[in-house]
């Protein structure tokens, strides 16, 4: 366990699973003062602490005695890495914690071999942005936060106890434990060149042996875009029988056009409690190739729209860096909207993988 004394009582360490529900509450309390709402109506029925299940050594907290007062979540995607959210609870701020919490990032970074970092934070704070400029983060462009409203409907009889066939098919495909179908045919026309043999291929359904083959498929795309980029850790962790915890966090679906992965998205749970209307699918990391044409995003954007009906959903969420000129556009063009743009800040001074020619969706939050 990492442990640091920083001022007076103050210390950090790592967070526990006993600390979630309070991290939690001060995510919640930081985003919604920052937005001016109430926390309740901030991200409601998320678990915005959940993340800590799939990079627990990168989850710290500042403690004032016994008392969570912050909390900050590193994640290492290979050779890349990013924090957040780093959130200080009110009654604690301008106590230098914030600057200790960055400084424990950086530590942990520098552990797990990270080379290049990133952030995301509000484009309209200029007290947010002159803190990390501090730490050596530079301004990058905005990053775009869509939102796309499908024409999925999924009903429940009228007499509540008897769910339909497509509520119980959700419930199942949710669950990694049950032995639901893992190959789904995706219906990518006009994509002529790839649609004959695409099918959907979900990483929770798979045994070992093919979980190790589409770890490696995935390596070798994100590598195409930059160098020692790897969602392998995130997508191994989310699923419970590789990470020995017992929390479904996220599902990583897998485009094979035959043998070869053309694209993945790693899509955290939606909870299958809640109403049709409020069900959506949030890409956390999404990626193909790049093309001239753009056909491969037929294969992502496919991908997405047959995971959510699947599951019925009624939205798909994501998020792309705006130096992605062609994918902003191409989700613009697909009916995708705008709900909101932050900024992205990279150490050192680089572009990374926000390149008009990579096919990316991401949220650093």
């Amino acid at each position: 366990m990492s442990q640091a004394q920083i001022q007076n009582n103050i210390t950090i360490r790592n967070l526990q699973e006993m600390d979630l529900q309070r991290a939690d509450q001060i995510v919640r309390e930081a985003f919604s003062t920052h937005l001016k709402m109430q926390p309740s109506d901030f991200a409601p029925g998320e678990d915005l602490a959940a993340h800590y299940w799939v990079e627990p050594e990168g989850a710290f907290g500042a403690f004032d005695g016994e008392e969570l007062a912050a909390v900050v979540f590193a994640t290492a995607w290979g050779k890349f890495g990013f924090f957040g959210p780093l959130c200080v609870s009110s009654a604690h701020w301008n106590k230098g914690i914030a600057q200790a919490l960055l400084r424990q990032t950086d530590e942990y970074f520098k552990k797990k071999g990270v080379s290049t970092a990133g952030l995301y934070t509000f484009s309209d704070s200029a007290k947010h942005i002159g803190l990390y400029e501090k730490f050596g983060y530079y301004p990058q462009r905005l990053t775009a936060n869509l939102v796309k409203s499908l024409q999925n409907e999924t009903s429940v009889d009228d007499g509540g106890d008897a769910e339909n066939e497509k509520i119980r098919q959700a419930r199942s495909i949710l669950n990694p434990n049950t032995a639901a179908h893992n190959s789904f045919a995706l219906d990518l026309s006009p994509s002529r060149e790839y649609s004959p043999a695409t099918s959907l291929k979900l990483f929770s359904k798979m045994n070992e042996e093919q979980r190790a083959q589409a770890l490696a498929d995935m390596d070798e795309l994100t590598n195409s875009v930059y160098p020692g980029l790897s969602l392998a850790n995130e997508a191994k962790n989310s699923v419970p029988s590789q990470s020995g915890h017992q929390h479904f966090i996220a599902e990583t679906v897998l485009a094979y056009d035959l043998s070869i992965l053309r694209a993945f998205a790693i899509c955290p749970i939606p909870s299958v409690e809640a109403p049709p209307e409020r069900r959506s699918v949030y890409a956390k990391f999404g990626i193909t190739y790049s093309s001239d044409d753009c056909q491969t995003l037929d294969i992502l954007f496919g991908s997405l729209e047959k995971y959510a009906e699947l599951i019925g959903a009624t939205k798909i969420r994501a998020s792309t860096n705006t130096a992605r000129r062609i994918c902003y556009k191409n989700m613009q063009t697909r009916g995708f909207r705008v709900e909101g743009y932050g900024i992205a800040m990279i150490r050192p001074d680089s572009t990374a993988y926000n390149r008009e020619d990579c096919f990316v969706l991401d949220d650093w939050r």
